[in-house]
């Protein structure tokens, strides 16, 4: 690359971003990555419990259960993650599927090594600066000012995408808003109990608001006592449902996913619900980034192109040779 070094900021630290970013380090840019949560991941997360009591410690891969390792260019990619013990296959969720090691966000925990990432940092707008761009903060004591950096790569989901963009290239949030997303009400669940349930269920009626059951003691290498469970509510029920509070949420997944399992006696250690806005595209854009004029604007992102890591990576990787081949111009 040409002098002076690239600065490059990065909206997110989920698959897409961290892909971005590995490969434009690598290459010779400085990038920095802004993250509005407390940890890499994005939609590849792994829930905590840091409340004290009997389910303190315990760990819910609340997002994406496994991935899957296709196409090609991913699957050398979780070839390697397996190779350096951040990946293992999960045959039950399919022949290509794979888990994180030994908690979903393992999966990105080598390519974050030795980034720049700034957590609890959410961006609120970005906005020309001469020849390059600036970012805002929502929160302007988030940590240290934001130099003008030559090229912004978001890899938030759509609806997030085209509002953060608005300031900044209103062609490419107006594509941003052709794509279509879903959300999802997920539950987390531990008991104390004897269940009889299979790695994934996947097969309810009609009236169930359930859309998949997982096991998450069956994954490699989590421990199998107590029992852990992570529900996913459908796209209609999620839908119809978005605004419940948390509590309520909880509530009503938690009787249907006991009814679901044979668990109705079961002692409950924990149950929390967690809101996913936009968990999935179900109208991706069909090209793997959009990019502004001069190429040094870019939206990048799984709901591009499809709804999972694969796609995400794909996506991620074709921002970073975007950039890069802007920047050897």
């Amino acid at each position: 690359m040409s002098d002076p070094t690239p600065r490059i900021a990065i909206i997110g630290a989920g698959m897409a971003g961290l892909t971005a970013a590995r490969a434009l380090a690598d290459a010779g840019s400085a990038v920095t990555i802004f993250e509005k949560s407390r940890g890499i991941g994005g939609r590849l997360a792994t829930r905590r419990v840091r409340a004290e009591g009997p389910a303190f410690g315990l760990e819910f891969d609340h997002g994406a259960p496994a991935i899957d390792a296709q196409p090609s260019s991913f699957r050398r990619f979780v070839e390697e993650l397996r190779r350096e013990g951040a990946a293992a296959a999960w045959p039950a969720a399919g022949a290509d599927a794979f888990v994180g090691a030994p908690r979903m966000n393992a999966l990105l925990a080598p390519a974050a090594t030795g980034l720049d990432i700034r957590f609890s940092t959410r961006v609120s707008s970005v906005r020309r600066d001469g020849a390059c761009w600036r970012l805002s903060l929502e929160d302007e004591d988030a940590g240290p000012d934001i130099p003008s950096v030559d090229a912004v790569i978001v890899t938030a989901p759509a609806p997030q995408t085209s509002g953060l963009l608005k300031t900044a290239d209103d062609r490419l949030a107006r594509a941003a808003d052709a794509a279509a997303m879903a959300p999802c009400w997920t539950l987390m669940l531990s008991v104390d109990g004897a269940i009889d349930a299979a790695p994934i269920l996947d097969r309810f009626d009609a009236a169930s608001p359930i859309e998949r059951i997982i096991s998450d003691n069956f994954k490699p290498g989590r421990d199998s006592q107590p029992r852990r469970f992570v529900i996913h509510a459908n796209a209609e029920w999620s839908s119809q449902n978005l605004d419940l509070p948390r509590e309520e949420a909880a509530e009503l997944l938690t009787k249907a996913a006991l009814r679901a399992v044979g668990g109705d006696n079961a002692r409950i250690i924990y149950a929390a619900a967690h809101r996913w806005r936009y968990a999935r595209a179900t109208r991706p854009i069909g090209a793997p980034i959009l990019s502004s004029e001069d190429g040094t604007l870019i939206a990048a992102g799984d709901w591009l192109i499809g709804d999972d890591a694969g796609a995400a990576f794909q996506s991620g990787r074709a921002a970073a040779e975007a950039a890069i081949s802007h920047f050897q111009r």
